[in-house]
C-alpha cells in the first residue's frame, strides 16, 4: 500500500496461482481419458449383421385359387397391421428356440451363443446344419407340436435381446438386425432367423391344408355313403312302385338314371294333349259361332254371305267359283270372234247363268252345315272335357305314389350336390 492508500497488483502471484490452475484441469482431463480409454479396452467388441426380408401380398400356392378367403388373407398381408405382427413374431421365444434348434447352437451348451467361447464351425456348409436341423426337429409331443428342451427356450429367451427387427417406412421390407460379438455368429443368426420364419410359416401353412384335406376325406366318405343309401332308396321306391314316373320328373332324379330322356311322364303328356285339343275345339267353336251370327244377320244377300271365310272356303262354293271364272273366260273368249246372238255366244251365257245358280245354292246351304259343325264341335269338346277329368283322376291317384318318389329322388340329388362339391375342393 502507497502512503495515499492505494493497493498496487501482484502480477507475479496471480500469474503462479492461473497456471496451477491450468495444471490441475489438465491433469484431470488425462486421467479421465486414461479411464475412458480402460474401459473401453476392457468392452468386449460388438458386431453387427444385416438382412433383409420382404413381405409378399399373396403367398405361394401349388392350386390356383380365387376363393374368399384367399383374397383376405392377401388384403390382410398388404395391410400394416401385417407388418408390424411379422415384425414381433421375428423376437418370439419359440422362433429363437427354433433357430437355437437349428443351429445346433445347445450343443455346446449355448458358450457359442452366448460369447464365452467361439465353437462355431466356420468350415460347416448351411446344408450341413439343416439337415442335422431336419432330424432334431422331429421331436413333437402328441397333439403335433413342436416341444423344445428348458436350455434350448433360455437361449431363445437370450437372443431375444440381440435380434431387432425393423420395418423400413413406406415399403414391404423389413430389416432384421443381430447383434454378436463374433461377426460370422451374427450374420448366422441373422439369416437363421428369417429362413426359419420362412420355414416356419411353411409348416403352419402345410399344417392347415393338411388339416384341412383330412376334413375333406372325412366329409367325401360320409357324403358318400349319405349318396349311396338315397339313391338306393330311390331305386328301391322305384321298383316296388313303377307307376311312381307316371307323372314324369323320373329320368333325371338320380344321378344313376342318367339325364336323358322325356321330361314329362305318360300321364302329364296325355293331360298337355287333350287340354291342347280341348283349347283348339273351343277356339273354333267360337269363332264359327262368330261367322254364323253375322250369316243370320245378313240374310240372303249372296255376296256378303261370300266374305264370310268360312263360307268363300266352303269346297262347294270354292268349286263353283272356279267353274264361273272358266265360264267367264270363255266368254271373253267367244266374244272375240261371235256376236251376242250367235248359237254359241248364247250357249256360253246359258252355261254361265247356271254356273251362278249353283253358286247361290252352294252359298245358301252353307249356314246349315256351319250351325252342324258346331253342334260336331261341342259334341267333340264334351268328350276331351270328359277324357280331361278321367286323365285328372289318374294323375291325382298317381301324385300320391309319386310324391314319395320325388321325395327321395330330391334327397339324393341334394345328396349328389353336396359331394360333388365335396370333390371339387
Amino acid at each position: 500500500e502507497h502512503a495515499d492508500g492505494l493497493q498496487t497488483f501482484d502480477f507475479r502471484r496471480y500469474w503462479h496461482s492461473f497456471l496451477e490452475r491450468i495444471w490441475i484441469v489438465a491433469i484431470c482431463v488425462l486421467a479421465g481419458l486414461f479411464l475412458a480409454l480402460g474401459n473401453l479396452a476392457r468392452t468386449p467388441k460388438l458386431y453387427q449383421a444385416h438382412t433383409v426380408l420382404e413381405v409378399e401380398f399373396q403367398e405361394p400356392s401349388f392350386v390356383p385359387t380365387n376363393d374368399s378367403t384367399t383374397r383376405t388373407r392377401s388384403v390382410f398381408l398388404a395391410s400394416q397391421e401385417a407388418l408390424r405382427t411379422i415384425e414381433q413374431n421375428l423376437t418370439n421365444q419359440t422362433l429363437l428356440a427354433r433357430v437355437v434348434r437349428s443351429e445346433g447352437l445347445a450343443q455346446d451348451g449355448g458358450r457359442a451363443l452366448l460369447g464365452q467361447s467361439v465353437v462355431a464351425e466356420k468350415n460347416s456348409s448351411t446344408t450341413e446344419r439343416t439337415e442335422a436341423s431336419q432330424t432334431t426337429n422331429k421331436t413333437q409331443n402328441v397333439n403335433g407340436v413342436t416341444t423344445f428342451t428348458p436350455l434350448e427356450e433360455a437361449l431363445g429367451r437370450g437372443m431375444a435381446g440381440m435380434v431387432h427387427p425393423v420395418i423400413r417406412r413406406g415399403t414391404r421390407l423389413i430389416d432384421l438386425y443381430v447383434t454378436h460379438g463374433d461377426p460370422a455368429m451374427a450374420q448366422r443368426l441373422a439369416e437363421a432367423v428369417g429362413r426359419e420364419y420362412i420355414r416356419n410359416s411353411i409348416e403352419r401353412r402345410a399344417s392347415s391344408s393338411e388339416d384341412a384335406l383330412r376334413y375333406l376325406l372325412e366329409e367325401e366318405e360320409r357324403l358318400k355313403r349319405n349318396l349311396q343309401k338315397s339313391e338306393a332308396a330311390a331305386n328301391e321306391y322305384k321298383a316296388k312302385n313303377p307307376d311312381a314316373l307316371q307323372l314324369g320328373g323320373g329320368t333325371a332324379a338320380t344321378g344313376s338314371q342318367g339325364s336323358g330322356g322325356a321330361r314329362g311322364g305318360l300321364v302329364e303328356d296325355n293331360l298337355q294333349d287333350i287340354n291342347t285339343k280341348l283349347a283348339a275345339a273351343r277356339a273354333e267353336q267360337i269363332r264359327l259361332e262368330g261367322q254364323l251370327q253375322q250369316v243370320d244377320q245378313i240374310g240372303n244377300n249372296i255376296d256378303a254371305l261370300l266374305a264370310i271365310p268360312s263360307i268363300s272356303a266352303a269346297p262347294m262354293v270354292t268349286a263353283a267359283r272356279n267353274n264361273i271364272i272358266q265360264i267367264e273366260a270363255s266368254i271373253t273368249t267367244l266374244a272375240l270372234r261371235y256376236k251376242e246372238k250367235h248359237p254359241r255366244m248364247m250357249a256360253a251365257k246359258a252355261s254361265l247363268a247356271e254356273a251362278k245358280d249353283k253358286l247361290r245354292q252352294a252359298v245358301l246351304a252353307q249356314p246349315p252345315l256351319l250351325r252342324n259343325t258346331i253342334e260336331q264341335i261341342k259334341s267333340t269338346e264334351a268328350s276331351l272335357q270328359q277324357a280331361l277329368q278321367a286323365q285328372q283322376g289318374v294323375a291325382v291317384n298317381l301324385n300320391r305314389t309319386a310324391i314319395g318318389y320325388q321325395e327321395l329322388a330330391r334327397q339324393a340329388e341334394t345328396d349328389r350336390a353336396l359331394y360333388e362339391s365335396v370333390l371339387r375342393q
